[in-house]
């Protein structure tokens, strides 16, 4: 009986994420958002460097004009999963709005096993129908078409599940989710590691004291086992997504971004964010998207402030429990989050490096977004009545249902997604040695003699790599309609050939020599130390994780000597 209300419940959350994705599917093309756009072309990209043979993919071709290492930067997670659909749909908005609805369900569906961890079932559901419902996943999606911190919401409550395992239950299995679900979460979006961190972070550490002996102290709990091996599978997670966070980190600085200030001021929340629950159809600035106007949501703000109250009654009434807890950590973490998104702590951005690099203060509504649903699934608790519960989600229906529509569906010709000569994801990730991708000539051929009498007899382009048989009646000046980027290498007859890519007539672009006669010639996009120290972290941590699961035996007794 138990296990069919369990898959009536998974149901249902199955459900919601359909009506929430709905309108996406009812409607051919995609809603103009800020980022659809770039998300479906990385994902053919992706789709089109993997097809070619690359992996792990660093570099896209079909990119801004003459291509891009966007891959080193892009998020893993959503677009290698997109790039596999590809081979099945060959359509990325199809797989779009797949990768929406995915989103939507594995963050509902694994919220609700979190929740059912405090709460029974029909009201951790309800909390999980208003998480779904949220105002700031369907400004995510409608508005700004941010797929990737949609999708990231999928591993935090794998993680807090892990240590709940682990920590209070004493499970092996819950490190090896920990350490899997960070490892994931880097590589889906690494600034919402940073985020999130400010949920996983202290909720690990209020499981650790909760579970600790009263006699030992505060010493004492950062060198005890659990504290160790917490601290371990977060590090090998970080360790297997080496191979992308090390390019990312050292490589960004070849890029606009990297040389820029990502903090943007201005862009935290006020007295009107958190009672707003629509977006206008126009703005002064915003025409061809709906309005970007962050919200808190009216809804989770009353709930919130209901919990409030709600912890003060409890504590009065002497109630000391998980659910209370978990109340706590709520309210608590909630209050940090919300402090972090208001005018006065501009100044923290700007002073925490780290911190900046989120770039918008609302962008900690991801974590915000977390706690009300905790607050109302523990209220539905303490007031155990089925009716309230059926009051609660006709609510949250009727405030959100109306707000889930995306605005002007435009049907772009797929070859778009293919190839492009503007950077759609913006000219901040352009190269620092290139100009604005879209003002250079458009290319049919990638080589080119551009000095000297000569000819290419045979040539062979893929992604990432070129092979040209090429006669140089005289000694020849040759350019390969490509951005230079640290990687790029040409060989001639198998030797290493110095490349050129600072000529103002062609700036960015690879430009070589090639001495008179007939050569062979190889253009290859390769790994630098720093992508091959990235690679070698990766195989090191998957390898412990795999080593970890095949000697669990061994791994808990050197756990329990620790």
């Amino acid at each position: 009986m138990q296990s069919k209300k369990e898959l009536f419940f998974i149901f249902c959350i199955f459900l919601s994420s359909i009506i929430f994705v709905f309108d996406l599917f009812l409607h051919q093309g995609l809603p103009q958002t800020f980022d659809n756009l770039a998300h479906a072309t990385s994902i053919t990209q992706f789709f089109l460097a993997l097809k070619d043979g690359d992996f792990p993919v660093r570099w896209s071709d079909g990119i801004g004009n003459y291509g891009l290492p966007l891959p080193i930067v892009a998020h893993q997670v959503p677009n290698y999963l997109g790039a596999f659909l590809m081979y099945f749909l060959n359509d990325p908005e199809i797989v779009l709005k797949i990768l929406y609805f995915l989103s939507i369900f594995l963050s509902g569906f694994f919220f609700y096993l979190f929740l059912k961890y405090y709460f029974p079932p029909l009201y951790a559901f309800c909390g999980t129908f208003f998480y779904i419902f949220s105002s700031y996943k369907i400004f995510n999606t409608y508005v700004r078409g941010a797929l990737p911190e949609l999708f990231s919401a999928i591993w935090l409550p794998i993680i807090l599940l892990g240590i709940l395992l682990f920590v209070k239950e004493k499970q092996f299995k819950g490190l090896l989710l920990i350490t899997m679900s960070v490892a994931n979460l880097a590589l889906t979006h690494p600034m919402m590691l940073l985020i999130y961190s400010f949920i996983y972070l202290p909720f690990l550490f209020w499981m650790l004291i909760s579970s600790r002996d009263k006699k030992n102290n505060f010493l004492h709990l950062l060198v005890q086992r659990s504290t160790i091996a917490c601290i371990g599978g977060i590090m090998l997670a970080l360790l297997i997504a080496g191979y992308y966070l090390i390019p990312l980190v050292l490589e960004i600085k070849y890029f606009y971004l990297g040389n820029s200030q990502p903090f943007t001021p201005g862009n935290y929340l006020t007295w009107d964010s958190f009672f707003g629950m629509q977006w206008p159809y126009f703005t002064e600035k915003d025409i061809v998207t709906r309005g970007h106007v962050v919200n808190v949501g009216i809804l989770e703000t009353l709930v919130f402030i209901m919990g409030i109250f709600l912890f003060f009654h409890s504590i009065k009434n002497k109630k000391n429990n998980d659910q209370l807890g978990i109340l706590f950590f709520a309210i608590l973490n909630g209050l940090l989050v919300i402090i972090l998104m208001l005018p006065f702590a501009e100044n923290i951005f700007y002073s925490v490096k780290i911190l900046g690099s989120v770039q918008f203060q609302w962008r900690f509504l991801s974590a915000f977004n977390f706690f009300p649903p905790i607050i109302l699934a523990y209220a539905l608790t303490r007031l155990n009545k089925q009716f309230f519960v059926i009051l609660v989600i006709l609510t949250i229906a009727f405030f959100s249902f109306p707000q889930l529509y995306g605005k002007n569906y435009m049907q772009v010709d797929k070859k778009n997604y293919f190839f492009t000569p503007i950077n759609v994801h913006s000219v901040l990730l352009n190269t620092i040695w290139s100009g604005r991708t879209e003002d250079y000539p458009l290319k049919k051929q990638k080589a080119e003699v551009i000095e000297g009498v000569g000819k290419i007899k045979e040539k062979k382009e893929s992604n990432s790599q070129r092979t040209y048989l090429v006669d140089a009646q005289t000694p020849l000046r040759m350019v390969d309609y490509t951005f230079y980027f640290p990687g790029w290498n040409v060989y001639i007859d198998g030797k290493k050939t110095p490349i050129e890519f600072q000529d103002p007539s062609f700036r960015g672009v690879i430009t070589y020599q090639v001495p008179y006669g007939e050569h062979l010639i190889h253009i290859k996009f390769e790994n630098t130390k720093i992508r091959l120290l990235g690679n070698s972290l990766s195989l090191l941590g998957i390898g412990l994780f795999v080593l970890a699961i095949f000697c669990q035996k061994s791994v808990k007794k050197f756990l329990k000597v620790c």
